[in-house]
């Protein structure tokens, strides 16, 4: 068994690991706090059948660090960096949700996040916690730091075109990209549920989005990219989109040669697989998704125009639970100028499987599930609607 500590478990993102960590097999939830409600129970924040003790986390990093094998950090970003300091000196992996620990220049960060870093000699050892890019070293690593929801979607579509050759370093990449409003946090989640937030909003303006050095940092690339995402009236759910004029790259790749790069990528990864459907003569205006499970290996369409000269690289998932807590892979690549739709997918965590055993898929909260022709059908993301990109 797995003894857990779980650090910010009445935010957002807090509880939703709660609700995972519940349901695994392996796992055993030790203590969780909460600042706004210590002293309660936790069913008294949430409409839930849990009712643990909520400590002050100076309580539990004081007297409870050795009731656990690993603590959670759902905390405010800035926040974290004493209290990952405190788990690792008592011999406990710490595995941080926010964003201090992500980059490994101590400059860098205060310019970004504006706020000096009190931990730098962490730093140099933090892993950052994507398994496509670093499995082999957050298995052992004794901090990992959960990549961001956007740079895990950007990385994901440009890192394996960069280390291919396909895309230059100092490519001058745009990211259109648009969010559910759950991203944003309990000020956002509760102004669009009051129905007081605008339909969409644009926000990063001037291109100083947070996880702009993350994705330059992780990609390789050196030209700061055009990235201003927005967000929608939707709670959950995530499109990046990589558009690419082809004549422009080196060599004049094709579609297929971009989709061979991912399928090289993630070759024998069982959490991300990209999957060849179909004939490069065929003319499409649709992204055809044979299957995606969450939750298990997700199957990946690609349907090329070669005509047109231009593909659009898209990535769609779930911003809270596969790409703040679950950090993989889901990723999808049309050759043609036009995401016609959207929908949530969800995947196992990185800190899963730095510790825990891959095949425990039922431990998981109610799965969404897409059909081939990407219509949601879940529950758990029914607040997601259709989202038409032209």
């Amino acid at each position: 068994m797995i003894r857990v500590g779980i650090a910010g478990a009445t935010g957002y993102t807090g509880y939703e690991l709660v609700q995972i960590l519940r349901r695994h097999p392996q796992v055993q939830l030790a203590w969780l706090t909460s600042e706004s409600s210590a002293g309660g129970r936790l069913s008294s924040v949430f409409p839930c059948p849990w009712d643990d003790e909520l400590l002050p986390l100076e309580q539990a990093l004081r007297q409870r660090l050795d009731e656990v094998d690993v603590v959670f950090l759902c905390l405010p970003h800035a926040a974290s960096m004493e209290a990952v300091a405190q788990v690792i000196a008592a011999g406990v992996k710490a595995i941080d949700l926010s964003a201090d620990f992500r980059l490994q220049d101590a400059a860098v960060y205060q310019r970004w996040y504006a706020h000096p870093h009190t931990q730098a000699q962490l730093l140099a050892e933090a892993v950052y916690g994507l398994p496509e890019l670093y499995r082999d070293v957050v298995r052992p690593a004794r901090l990992v730091a959960n990549p961001g929801c956007y740079a895990t979607g950007a990385i994901a579509l440009i890192r394996p075109l960069v280390d291919a050759g396909l895309l230059p370093h100092d490519f001058a990449v745009c990211l259109p990209s648009i969010s559910g409003y759950s991203g944003g946090g309990r000020p956002m989640i509760e102004a669009y549920e009051a129905g007081t937030a605008p339909a969409m909003e644009l926000y990063g303006l001037g291109l100083k989005h947070k996880h702009i050095p993350e994705i330059m940092r992780y990609t390789g690339l050196t030209r700061r990219p055009l990235f201003v995402p927005s967000v929608g009236n939707f709670k959950q759910g995530m499109l990046v989109q990589l558009p690419l004029h082809l004549d422009t790259l080196p060599g004049q790749p094709s579609a297929h040669d971009l989709h061979q790069a991912l399928a090289r990528h993630y070759a024998g990864d069982r959490i991300a697989i990209a999957v060849r459907r179909g004939s490069e003569t065929i003319e499409s205006e649709a992204v055809l998704v044979a299957r995606l499970e969450p939750y298990q290996c997700p199957t990946l369409g690609i349907l090329p125009r070669r005509q047109a000269r231009s593909g659009t690289m898209a990535l769609t998932i779930d911003t809270q639970i596969r790409a703040s807590l679950l950090p993989s892979t889901s990723i999808a690549l049309a050759a043609f100028s036009t995401i016609r739709r959207m929908a949530s997918i969800s995947q196992r965590a990185c800190a899963m499987i730095c510790m825990l055993p891959p095949s425990c898929p039922s431990f998981l909260p109610n799965a969404s599930r897409v059909s081939p022709r990407c219509t949601i059908r879940s529950s758990a993301f029914s607040a997601l609607p259709m989202v038409r990109m032209q």
